[in-house]
């Protein structure tokens, strides 16, 4: 299934981190969405294996809707970035919520 967020034509990938080195596997779809609920929904559908952050699906994989598959070959964290206007004078509820993230995500 492939996931293209502006529907521009996109080289499908099958990316993973092993052995300490990242890798691409050239890929075929016959199933290309723009959104990431688009994405997950047609996976629960059946219409073909999605790559996720765990974060995103751990309830359906708890329930059993999802299964993991190739856990060998996983791929590297991704980056998340709070952007806010200023650091000197951050409300307290900002950074309450950038620890409450940071918490969630480690």
């Amino acid at each position: 299934m492939g996931y293209s967020p502006d529907m521009r034509p996109a080289a499908d990938s099958f990316d993973y981190f092993h052995n300490g080195h990242n890798y691409q596997v050239a890929m075929t779809s016959r199933v290309s969405v723009a959104t990431t609920d688009a994405y997950l929904t047609s996976c629960l559908a059946g219409l073909g294996i999605i790559q996720v952050p765990h974060h995103g699906v751990k309830q359906y994989l708890a329930s059993g809707e999802l299964v993991t598959i190739l856990d060998d070959f996983t791929c590297p964290p991704l980056p998340l970035s709070v952007v806010y206007t200023s650091r000197r004078h951050m409300p307290k509820r900002i950074s309450t919520f950038i620890n409450w993230l940071t918490e969630q995500f480690a």
